[in-house]
């Protein structure tokens, strides 16, 4: 795994897993994310709502952008 600390913090998208039905959904984030405070009001924001299965819970992936 690529050590992360020397990474820029900037996201480009937010893969929702259900925690019930395992599906995932995908936000693309434009523009993407350059800070944890970004991302956390996004979060709290209401923007991922619970999955059609009904589960009520996601577990949240987020993808580092490449910046080369």
């Amino acid at each position: 795994m690529a050590d992360l600390a020397d990474k820029p913090f900037v996201v480009d998208l937010v893969i929702a897993v259900c925690n019930g039905c395992h599906g995932e959904r995908n936000y693309p984030i434009d523009p993407p994310f350059r800070t944890a405070d970004a991302f956390i009001a996004w979060q709290k924001s209401g923007v991922v709502t619970p999955c059609s299965c009904g589960y009520p819970t996601a577990d949240l992936k987020l993808r580092i952008a490449d910046q080369n």
